[in-house]
């Protein structure tokens, strides 16, 4: 595994599973901090077999690829698989860019086969690989497990940038994973998170990663992002949602701006890696009708605001990557464009906001996050996607009850 800080969660999740999985195959994890680092460990194996994973987001696809042409030339017989959103959305793509195996879905159960089979794909779910005659092999869907089946964190590997030997005899096999130091944070201090807790932060891990499946990045290419208006995780109830939800008004959209913002590309954030960007904030306003709760007055604009994209390249000449929302579908198009104020002037919606967050790098002020849902006639409320609640009745929702959960 290349565990870099760009993406953390996945591969965490993969060593919990692995240390927790009972194999007949005796292994070795390897940690590496560089490209020179992966050289020499591979180099200085004792295993039958290599396996060298990485897992990786779109825009991160090519400068891994060169460092991977760079590894295999220096240290040629390792097995290098991917996985990761990247993998996942184009895996013929990945094979292309040199990797032997591309994973694709979740990767625990994957990852226990592999060990479990010393490192030969065959018969393995959830793999797409070329053959020795280079016909191109898919082996369908991994099997997924039930979301709490492994922990969210492993026990074992406590220091992620440090050589771990998890088995004191000779390895048939060995599992490389690339490290890159984390900034030291003395203020940081260990969270304790009760069992039902622990089960809602996994699931909102778990969609993070699932919703961020991207495309090719190539000029103006629109790929699926996890948005910032709504949760993951969906609340208990509508109470619960309302209640984390300061102004809820209702409204017509009368401006909207795909690139209202741009910000310099944080290289440390996750699914960043250094000389891209800036990123690119859009905006969508909307004129105020009627106002459910919350200090803003009918007549008045509110404006949300929400990540549209983000360039290639900090000269801007790689292309840029378009995002889409699937929580926005009803002011976004297919395209990620966002529709025109004329092709909305029909639809009244309900806008459930709260100010935006001080971590949404964005400095201007009187900007929100929302989610949104189209109102029609007799006063249903329509969301693009699941509902943000759960609705125990499972019969519609409407303004009324809106009100009624607010009061």
């Amino acid at each position: 595994m290349r565990y870099r800080k760009a993406v953390t969660y996945g591969h965490h999740v993969l060593l919990a599973a692995l240390e927790e999985h009972v194999t007949p195959t005796a292994y070795e994890v390897v940690f590496a901090e560089s490209a020179a680092a992966t050289v020499e460990a591979i180099r200085a194996a004792r295993a039958a077999k290599v396996l060298v994973l990485g897992s990786f987001y779109s825009p991160a696809a090519e400068a891994l690829a060169e460092e991977l042409a760079t590894i295999k030339a220096a240290a040629p017989g390792a097995v290098h698989v991917a996985g990761g959103v990247h993998a996942t959305a184009e895996p013929v793509r990945t094979l292309d860019a040199g990797w032997d195996i591309a994973a694709v879905g979740e990767g625990e159960s994957t990852l226990l086969a592999l060990v479990d089979g010393a490192g030969d794909p065959t018969g393995i779910q959830g793999l797409v690989y070329r053959d020795d005659t280079g016909a191109l092999v898919r082996t369908g869907k991994a099997h997924r497990e039930p979301l709490g089946r492994y922990r969210a964190f492993p026990l074992t590997y406590k220091r992620m940038n440090r050589w771990l030997h998890a088995r004191d005899h000779e390895p048939e096999l060995v599992v490389h994973q690339r490290v890159e130091p984390a900034p030291h944070r003395p203020h940081q201090q260990p969270i304790l998170i009760g069992q039902a807790t622990m089960r809602k932060w996994i699931a909102v891990v778990a969609a993070a990663l699932l919703s961020g499946c991207a495309g090719p990045a190539s000029d103006d290419s629109a790929v699926g992002v996890a948005p910032y208006q709504l949760s993951s995780v969906p609340f208990d109830s509508l109470k619960d949602f309302v209640a984390q939800r300061p102004i809820i008004a209702t409204g017509k959209v009368v401006a909207v701006n795909e690139s209202a913002y741009e910000v310099p590309v944080d290289a440390e954030g996750e699914g960043n890696v250094a000389g891209e960007g800036p990123e690119i904030y859009g905006t969508v306003s909307f004129k105020v009708d009627s106002v459910i709760k919350g200090d803003i007055k009918p007549g008045s604009t509110l404006t949300i605001v929400y990540m549209s994209g983000k360039w290639n390249k900090a000269d801007k000449k790689g292309g840029r990557i378009a995002y889409t929302h699937e929580k926005m579908a009803s002011v976004q198009k297919a395209d990620a464009k966002l529709k025109s104020p004329s092709e909305l002037d029909s639809t009244t919606f309900a806008i459930f906001a709260a100010p935006k967050p001080a971590s949404l790098p964005v400095k201007a002020a009187d900007l929100y996050v929302a989610g949104i849902a189209t109102v029609d006639g007799a006063g249903q409320l329509g969301f693009a996607g699941e509902p943000p609640f759960v609705s125990k009745t499972k019969a519609a929702v409407n303004l009324d009850d809106v009100k009624a959960a607010v009061a």
